[in-house]
């Protein structure tokens, strides 16, 4: 979801300004507003907007730059060589006395049938913004899950663990207690009837000694 003063092209969000700066200027505007010079994915469909435009020759820089050797690259984290299929006709250009080692800058422009080149300062073009996205592959556009950090799986397992181990001992200790008190109550309920029945048999003997005294005297 692109927010308002971004355009939406195959779910990438670009923003086109009309300053004019040196290239390494609006690099710095991008990036001080968490942008990046634009490095579209999908270069065609990203051309394909741009040709479609009616109102030509505003050439805007793009984030790509031509280095030491000649070989053209993309700016961003993929560090990705540019394909050539993507030039619009007459570019890139070269001429007998131009140093190899000069700078040069990617550049686009509306009613344009590809990209094109140009000297990345003193010259001063529009320039196009382009949102990053975060938890976004920029190479093949599949989503980054971040991985788990084994240290803090294996101490949530040892917590996990220390408190399986807690409950346990709680349980034991709780039955182990539970069985101790009935065997008492058991054991009390039990000795009751015995006592009585000692005390039964002294009162039987008592009272037979009591009739034999007493038929004795008679």
């Amino acid at each position: 979801m692109c927010l308002n003063d971004y355009i939406p092209i195959e779910n990438e969000c670009f923003q086109l300004s009309s300053s004019r700066m040196t290239w390494d200027e609006a690099n710095k505007v991008c990036q001080n507003q968490g942008d990046k010079l634009a490095v579209p994915r999908y270069e065609n469909e990203f051309i394909d907007y741009f040709k479609n435009k009616t109102h030509t020759g505003e050439y805007f820089f793009l984030g790509g730059r031509r280095e030491p050797g000649g070989t053209w690259k993309w700016i961003d984290e993929r560090n990705k060589y540019f394909n050539s299929e993507y030039w619009m006709r007459g570019y890139p250009t070269f001429s007998d006395n131009e140093d190899i080692l000069t700078p040069k800058c990617l550049t686009i422009r509306f009613g344009g049938t590809g990209f094109s080149d140009s000297t990345c300062k003193p010259m001063r073009d529009n320039f196009i913004c382009q949102k990053i996205i975060s938890g976004v592959n920029t190479e093949d556009n599949i989503i980054i899950i971040p991985k788990e950090d084994p240290c803090n799986t294996t101490h949530i397992l040892i917590l996990v663990a220390a408190i399986v181990l807690l409950l346990l001992f709680i349980i034991g200790l709780s039955t182990y207690i539970f069985r101790l008190r009935r065997r008492l109550i058991n054991s009390l309920i039990v000795s009751e009837p015995k006592e009585q029945v000692i005390n039964r048999h002294d009162s039987e003997n008592s009272l037979y000694g009591q009739l034999s005294l007493h038929n004795s005297q008679h």
